[in-house]
């Protein structure tokens, strides 16, 4: 039986997601991470639901800080964001790679400090248990952090677009795989 790494955002050491990386355990979130996760959650629906307006969550982005963003199309305008910043090239990351900056993701998004949609967890969760590795470019980042394009690839394939990494390592488009697997409804 394969061990299984929980995440609380708080306890994951460098065994565990070396564990992960290597493809040797599953990952679960605790019940205090998924309390924080809906928390953070809640406050991003009020936000919503007053109509108030909050930089990132209904407002464009750098120069179009002033444009706010109708309740109709931001779904359209994070679509978008993700495949506007989706510009990484080059030989793709190793699979353990990626599974690493998986876990480590899931785990700083579980804090509770995002308010990240629960299902976006679930979604990285289940990619990884069931061994869905996005291609992630090695060269390109955007932005002072410098993790914006990686992470972008990887949303894209957490949106059913863009590619993931064959046990081989190749590129092959995420809904074929998605369709053997089972998943083509996760969105």
């Amino acid at each position: 039986m394969r061990q299984t790494v929980q995440l609380d955002g708080a306890t994951l050491t460098p065994a565990e997601v070396e564990r992960v990386a290597t493809n040797h355990a599953d990952v679960s979130i605790s019940d205090a991470a998924w309390q924080r996760v809906n928390i953070a959650r809640d406050v991003v629906d009020g936000i919503l639901a007053r109509g108030e307006t909050v930089y990132g969550i209904n407002t464009g982005f750098g120069a179009l800080v002033h444009q706010r963003i109708s309740p109709d199309d931001l779904a359209t305008l994070q679509t978008n964001l993700i495949r506007s910043h989706a510009t990484g090239l080059g030989e793709p990351m190793t699979r353990a790679s990626v599974r690493a900056m998986m876990v480590v993701r899931i785990n700083s998004l579980v804090k509770g400090h995002s308010g990240v949609h629960p299902e976006v967890l679930e979604q990285l969760v289940s990619f990884l248990n069931h061994d869905i590795i996005p291609y992630v470019p090695r060269i390109g980042s955007l932005g002072a952090s410098g993790d914006l394009a990686p992470l972008s690839h990887m949303a894209l394939a957490l949106l059913g677009e863009g590619e993931v990494l064959s046990e081989q390592g190749q590129a092959v488009p995420t809904k074929i795989v998605l369709t053997e697997k089972g998943m083509i409804g996760i969105k």
